[in-house]
């Protein structure tokens, strides 16, 4: 993939002094083609490894993996990523908790309708069982997607106009139900907002994934 980029690159150059937009634009087209074919073959990978971690129980503080992952989003300016409330500390796999977290903060800004927003993070532990809710002020999504949005390969937007695999929520669903929990969507709209909840069982009351 990165060669044949390389290769569209190096078509575009040649051509740019005599290319019609038309051209120009399907260059573009071609090069948005490549990425995404890119983007499928890592999330297949990543859904294929999925559950498949050898590694030990940690202790987790919640809300040291959210800090880390806003590092790596680098959100753009004016969207706000804030915990709510106090932020537990689970024993289970980091890397898991990291993944279904990052998914879901990096969906609810890509998927957004303004160029400002607010994602709020709020954990409730009880019984050795973790619930999580992941919230916007985005658009919403309609109840009839709910369901949907978790199946592979399935995107509500046109990937012209959101560059997805549709393979992140199918992921967080393997990886929540790994770890002994479920996830759900609450949105309504036209009321702006969608929350997402999911459950996680510590250890004590679970097997380790396979």
């Amino acid at each position: 993939m990165r060669a044949i980029f390389a290769l569209v690159d190096w078509i575009a150059e040649d051509i740019e002094p005599i290319a019609s937009t038309d051209t120009i634009d399907n260059l573009k087209l071609l090069r948005g083609r490549v990425v995404r074919l890119q983007l499928l073959l890592d999330g297949l990978l990543a859904y294929a490894r999925t559950n498949r971690s050898q590694s030990s129980f940690e202790k987790v503080d919640v809300a040291e993996v959210v800090r880390d992952i806003v590092s790596m989003l680098s959100p753009p300016a004016g969207f706000d990523i804030v915990c709510e409330g106090e932020m537990p500390t689970l024993r289970t796999h980091r890397t898991s908790v990291l993944v279904v977290l990052q998914n879901l903060i990096s969906n609810a800004i890509k998927h957004h309708d303004r160029s400002e927003g607010r994602v709020t993070i709020s954990v409730r532990k009880q019984n050795g069982m973790a619930e999580f809710r992941v919230s916007d002020d985005g658009p919403g999504i309609p109840p009839r997607f709910h369901d949907r949005i978790f199946v592979i390969f399935q995107t509500l937007a046109s990937r012209d106009e959101v560059e997805s695999s549709g393979i992140g929520l199918a992921i967080v669903k393997k990886r929540v139900e790994g770890h002994g929990g479920r996830i759900w969507v609450e949105s309504e709209p036209p009321a702006r907002g969608t929350t997402f909840v999911f459950t996680w069982k510590e250890p004590n009351l679970m097997k380790d994934p396979p």
